[in-house]
């Protein structure tokens, strides 16, 4: 399954990348292999974070994620949504 997200540009805007699901505080601070993780907005309107039960989000609030070119991550620290919605 190639699910893509919407990821916010820092100028405004959209480009969407592969959805790999969640990953750590800790991951998302280090390099990916296809380049450089940063942190971003990730434009998803319903989320499940491990352990959780299914989370409808408002059209405009996003998720804390990091992504590169091509892929992108939400970010958990143990278990907890991380700036769950901004």
């Amino acid at each position: 399954m190639n699910q893509t997200e919407g990821v916010r540009r820092a100028g405004g805007g959209y480009y969407y990348a592969t959805w790999l699901g969640f990953t750590s505080r800790e991951k998302a601070k280090r390099p990916r292999e296809s380049g450089d993780s940063q942190p971003v907005k990730l434009h998803i309107l319903r989320v499940e974070p491990p352990g959780c039960e299914w989370i409808e989000l408002k059209e405009d609030k996003h998720v804390q994620g990091c992504a590169t070119r091509e892929r992108a991550y939400a970010v958990v620290y143990l278990n907890v949504r991380v700036s769950s919605l901004f």
